[in-house]
């Protein structure tokens, strides 16, 4: 199964996820995906992929929020599909599962 995030802010920015079980999100050179906006520190976030669903991890103080809802205190965040990810303030994302 293939996800990827779209922006937005501008719907032809999307960032697909890697075929990979371990996606880092962030704003440092060796991320997977490269987000360059004030709001997203080097290491923001990670996304995995395990037994056919995805999850994801804040690892900022910046903070990252699904529909919502700040994450950075809970351990298992489950994605589903047209889920909103905010990376810090301002940087909106959404999750989309391709079939």
């Amino acid at each position: 199964m293939k996800a990827k995030l779209v922006d937005e802010h501008n719907a032809k920015v999307e960032y697909p996820l890697p075929d990979k079980k371990e996606v880092t999100i962030g704003s440092g050179q060796t991320d997977d995906i490269v987000i360059k906006q004030h709001s997203v520190a080097p290491k923001h976030a990670k996304i995995t992929y395990f037994k056919g669903q995805y999850a994801i991890w804040n690892l900022s103080d910046l903070g990252t929020y699904v529909n919502g809802t700040d994450i950075r205190s809970t351990d298992l965040n489950m994605l589903e599909n047209d889920d909103k990810i905010r990376f810090g303030s301002y940087c909106q994302m959404k999750f989309i599962l391709e079939k």
